[in-house]
């Protein structure tokens, strides 16, 4: 979160757009693995959704994009081959 509040200082919330989050979570991967980018744009989603539950119902969730769910959607096949090799 740290970084997040680095990222965008002083910016309100409902002004950040799909494609400063992209910028943001592909400067923070880097060369991470599929599912450690997947995690942390889970993290980012779910804090945008926690405040447009709790504190601002006419927030949009930059993160609901069909783009960033694409980019950073999860790995089946790594994980289903440590699920395999797990076992043997």
């Amino acid at each position: 979160m740290a970084k997040f509040r680095d990222h965008f200082p002083d910016r309100d919330l409902t002004a950040i757009t799909s494609e400063e989050i992209l910028s943001f979570l592909t400067s923070l991967n880097g060369e991470c693995k599929q599912l450690t980018k997947h995690t942390r744009y889970a993290y980012l989603k779910a804090l945008f959704n926690f405040i447009r539950n709790n504190l601002d119902n006419q927030l949009q969730n930059p993160c609901d994009t069909p783009m960033l769910k694409k980019l950073f959607s999860r790995d089946y096949a790594a994980v289903w081959a440590a699920a395999v090799k797990k076992r043997f």
